[in-house]
């Protein structure tokens, strides 16, 4: 039996990012299935300077018009503005190539996008909404776009993460002889993601004894880090791999997220939190509640609400209980977000669907 060739296009890292964590784990699900052969075209950036871009996608554009004649079926996978013009583009290519796309946009923000665009721009937004079929990641913004494009396929295709052994997943202060829980942030590590609130909920809770807070991730250089660690009980501990993000949260007891991030979509480090059953505290924000759900899997507070933080984390600390039930919710929340379900299964029969 012939494999189904495939082209995917998507970030490859460096630099280290959600989108790129992603587009690997497709990757990763994908090697283990028989039924592909498939050859990756990177459109990661990771020098970050306009001309350089220039380049680049002009190289990627060119990989395109190499691999099209080969392959059975095109999966472009990118954030909002390479999905919307490198992704209108490469629609009409496939079009006139006659090969089916596969097109995801990850993040949370394509609609809100699509409603202010105008032009040549708008052009490349009404191209890649008619690809074979479009895979978003949230539950909202797909009501929304196929309300925008009614005759568009749209299906919901979520962030997901690989499943630990059930023996990684016991939080750590049930393993120890003390208690003293362990909140980590796992995120870029700028205000936008609530590291400023944090650090007042901190200094409320600085008389207790029982609890650290850990932040990882990539440090903005408009962050003044004097005024995130206000004691002893709050650190930064520099940013981590993906390979890493495992042992972090193996070493935490819950997630806080309280994000007012205005491209907020699924968090990652929520999802993956969840596969090793670890609750979070996170903000009301956007599309967040869909996956953290309160007092099912997390706690959730109002953006920039540094005293809710500081009653949730209170609540945590004085419920051992309330951990434990938050913590089932999250392993049972895993299930749905599965990447061997989404990225193999799945992804899979979307792809075999286009080629009908």
């Amino acid at each position: 039996m012939s494999k189904t060739k495939l082209l995917l296009i998507g970030p490859v890292p460096p630099p280290i990012g959600g989108t790129s964590v992603l587009f690997q784990h497709l990757q990763s699900e994908l090697r283990l299935r028989s039924e592909f052969d498939f050859k990756i075209i990177n459109t990661a950036n990771p020098k970050n300077r306009p001309i350089y871009l220039l380049f680049s996608i002009a190289w990627q554009f060119l990989l395109v018009l190499l691999f099209l004649p080969w392959a059975n079926v095109v999966s472009l996978h990118a954030s909002t503005q390479r999905f919307v013009v490198f992704g209108g583009i490469l629609a009409w290519l496939c079009r006139l190539m006659r090969k089916p796309l596969v097109a995801r946009v990850f993040g949370g923000s394509l609609y809100a996008v699509g409603l202010r665009l105008s032009g040549w721009r708008f052009a490349c937004y009404r191209s890649i909404m008619k690809a074979d079929l479009v895979l978003v990641e949230m539950k909202q913004m797909l009501q929304s776009l196929c309300e925008s494009f009614p005759n568009a396929r749209i299906e919901w295709f979520p962030n997901s993460r690989p499943l630990p052994p059930s023996s990684e997943i016991c939080l750590p202060c049930a393993q120890k002889s003390y208690k003293r829980i362990v909140f980590s942030l796992i995120s870029h590590v700028r205000a936008e993601k609530g590291i400023y609130e944090i650090a007042e909920a901190v200094k409320l809770l600085d008389a207790r004894d029982d609890f650290e807070v850990r932040l990882y991730g990539r440090l903005f250089s408009n962050v003044d880090i004097s005024r995130v660690e206000v004691s002893d009980k709050i650190k930064y501990y520099g940013e981590v791999e993906p390979i890493q993000v495992s042992e972090v949260l193996k070493s935490t007891d819950i997630v806080l997220l309280p994000s007012w991030y205005d491209g907020e979509g699924y968090p990652g480090t929520i999802i993956e939190a969840f596969a090793y059953g670890r609750p979070s505290i996170a903000s009301d924000w956007k599309y967040i509640p869909e996956i953290a759900m309160n007092e099912v899997n997390a706690l959730l507070v109002a953006p920039k609400d540094s005293k809710g933080l500081y009653l949730a984390m209170q609540r945590i600390l004085d419920d051992n209980d309330l951990l434990l039930t938050l913590s089932n919710g999250a392993r049972q929340s895993a299930q749905d977000f599965s990447s061997s379900y989404w990225n193999g299964e799945k992804f899979r029969d979307y792809c075999m669907g286009v080629l009908k």
